[in-house]
């Protein structure tokens, strides 16, 4: 553009855009321009000075309820770096938490009001570019748009708090989970109504390796509610009575609360709750340099539904043994939900009362996207399944996994939708060809359907099986590795040394260079688009003898009429 200032576009913020590829190709040129656009993004970081050094980049996608632009085409992984902008999908946005179609993303109200705050805070009208800085505007846009912005303990936190145990209620809390208010009050008593300060000691052995919180009260120096990091004020003296804390600033992140009556994220049927749980978990590794975790109470009265679950436990842990007092599941205070992670998207989606869903919970994978060269290298590539339980119930928890054969196929179909039109107008056109190529060698003009059925005996069978092996051929092709750091896009470009085709177009050939499981899509769409073809035939075919029926008993009348 003749009046672009260079400089002036620093921050960008795209909805449902396809970043990768585009939705529709029709022609080479629209490719062209993505290739162009690509290539400019990609060299845009090389020098402090460069064309996008100070541009940050943030693509927000619907999920798979978007059937207009294929979310994974929006991952923008690939061109920009982490330091830069990042892509996350709209079930991940905190406080909204649910997918999007095409159209509903710009006016879901939950979405739309963490994009607006983020927008709000990332301007600063002091500044010569009216924004704040690009580190500023990267934590800002994380915070409201990613279900959880990965902190660290500060080791130099500003808020710091002294305690003497002699002058303040307190107990040191044993055996986990641990669990308030509990069924049966012990102990202290739940319903004062001064501070308590729960005191639990940080586990030295190797095998509780990990710090976990799950409670449903508002957390934070202004609340009455916080969580302090501890350790004795002299080192040598393990018994003293005077604890030095900082304010927790541990990775923490509100997720949605989970009861009998929820049927989604924030809703209570057609109703909007916002309810919201909080959870918090840490390395112990991270908190060597404390001796205590300590969880403040200083409106020492409260009672279900509110609780606070705290629990030292092994991560990599496949199964959990809790010994406590089981309760009916009936009196939990949450029912069982469900949060599944992809990291190569930023894709998180939570499924609340898991438990009352008789129809199951789906389950998303993402593979490689097709007419797209370049892979996205990450260590963890699949999907994490965590669930949240009151540790309290004895009701077990059982999965069963089973493959939607039909709804997969589907969401297939869906994204290779224009791949079943070029399908169905090769079958027309070769038929039509083979129609006037019989014409011509025997002077009589058979049919459509005549021809139709002949090819499918002939000649389309062969043609599948030769589809069939040059898809299976490009599958096999190794694909370039675009290898990421936290920094920058690395120049490195690995490739599996091999004869092969490199030209472009076998890559986009057919449906795109898809994983080897795939191969079986092409025969499967020939032959849909050969139903198709003979579907509209047959009514066509129908209407035109009926038209021609109904047309000579009408003339036929008439000429008796006449008479």
């Amino acid at each position: 553009m003749d009046n672009f200032l260079p400089g002036s576009v620093n921050t960008i913020l795209t909805i449902a855009t396809p970043h990768m590829v585009p939705p529709l190709a029709l022609d080479y040129t629209i490719t062209n321009i993505y290739d162009k656009i690509e290539a400019f993004w990609a060299t845009g970081y090389d020098v402090p000075h460069a064309a996008l050094a100070n541009v940050s980049l943030v693509s927000v996608m619907g999920g798979n309820q978007d059937i207009t632009v294929n979310s994974d085409s929006g991952n923008i992984h690939h061109i920009v770096p982490q330091n830069h902008g990042f892509s996350v999908f709209t079930s991940s946005v905190p406080h909204a938490w649910v997918g999007s179609d095409h159209l509903s993303i710009l006016w879901c109200n939950q979405v739309v009001k963490q994009i607006g705050a983020a927008l709000v805070e990332a301007a600063d009208a002091r500044t010569p570019y009216q924004v704040k800085s690009l580190g500023e505007r990267l934590k800002i846009f994380r915070n409201h748009l990613l279900s959880e912005d990965p902190l660290s303990i500060s080791p130099n936190s500003e808020v710091k708090e002294t305690i003497n145990l002699s002058d303040v209620s307190h107990s040191f809390e044993e055996g986990y989970p641990w669990v308030s208010p509990t069924r049966k009050p012990a102990g202290i008593n739940q319903h004062a109504s001064i501070s308590h300060y729960h005191i639990f000691a940080i586990p030295k052995h190797e095998d509780l390796d990990t710090l976990t919180l799950l409670t449903s009260l508002k957390f934070g120096t202004r609340g009455d509610f916080s969580l302090l990091l501890c350790k004795h004020k002299s080192e040598q003296v393990m018994d003293e009575k005077i604890l030095v804390c900082e304010a927790n600033n541990l990775p923490s992140t509100t997720i949605p609360c989970s009861t009998k009556e929820s049927t989604m994220p924030l809703f209570t049927g057609e109703y909007f709750t916002r309810k919201e749980f909080l959870y918090v978990s840490a390395p112990v590794s991270d908190l060597r340099k404390f001796q205590y975790v300590v969880f403040l109470n200083r409106r020492g009265i409260y009672s279900s539904p509110n609780f606070v679950i705290v629990e030292f436990r092994n991560k990599a842990s496949t199964t959990e043994v809790v010994h406590t007092t089981a309760i009916a599941g009936s009196q939990a205070r949450f029912t069982p939900m469900m949060k599944q992670s992809n990291w190569a998207t930023n894709e998180d989606r939570f499924s609340v009362n898991i438990a009352s869903k008789e129809a199951g919970v789906d389950i998303n994978f993402h593979g490689d996207l097709p007419y797209y060269d370049k892979v996205l290298l990450q260590a963890n590539n699949g999907i994490e399944l965590q669930f949240w339980r009151d540790p309290t119930c004895n009701e077990p928890l059982s999965l069963t996994l089973t493959v939607d054969k039909y709804g997969s196929l589907g969401k297939v179909v869906i994204r290779y939708r224009t791949t079943i039109l070029v399908f169905t107008f090769m079958v027309v056109v070769l038929t039509v060809r083979a129609q006037i190529k019989d014409w011509g060698r025997s002077g009589f003009f058979k049919p459509f359907g005549v021809i139709l059925s002949n090819l499918i005996r002939t000649t389309f069978w062969k043609f599948s099986l030769l589809l069939v092996f040059v898809s299976f051929i490009q599958s096999l092709k190794p694909k370039k590795t675009t290898i990421l750091s936290t920094d920058a896009i690395a120049d490195a470009v690995q490739t599996k040394s091999g004869f092969w085709i490199s030209s472009d177009w076998f890559d986009n050939a057919l449906l795109g260079r898809n994983e080897t499981f795939f191969w079986l899509l092409i025969p499967i769409f020939l032959h849909l688009a050969v139903g198709v073809v003979t579907f509209v035939w047959l009514v066509l075919s129908t209407i035109v003898r009926a038209s021609s029926i109904l047309a000579r008993l009408v003339t036929g009348s008439g000429h008796i009429w006449h008479r």
